[in-house]
């Protein structure tokens, strides 16, 4: 991960915002799930968990990439940078 600047206050704001914003979709999801009779319990399971992988990535990578890494090492996996540089 590069260096960068720290965050101003309207980027930590923003960047708040948005990970409550995907919990709070996450969390409807899950709820759908649990109160809909018809509704696939495993594509339930696959937004909530593409949903928290996102918030997931903007949180480590905001606070230094130290839990899981970059939003590419959450998306695509941990070996993702190390096989585009071979």
């Amino acid at each position: 991960m590069s260096e960068s600047a720290p965050l101003n206050a309207e980027q930590l704001r923003l960047v708040l915002q948005t990970i409550a914003s995907r919990a709070n979709i996450a969390r409807q999801v899950l709820w759908y799930s649990v109160d809909s009779h018809g509704a696939p319990l495993a594509a339930a399971a696959e937004a909530a968990a593409t949903i928290m992988t996102s918030i997931g990535a903007i949180a480590d990578e905001v606070s230094g990439a130290n839990v899981i890494g970059d939003a590419d090492c959450w998306n695509f996996g941990p070996d993702f940078a190390v096989g585009s540089e071979r």
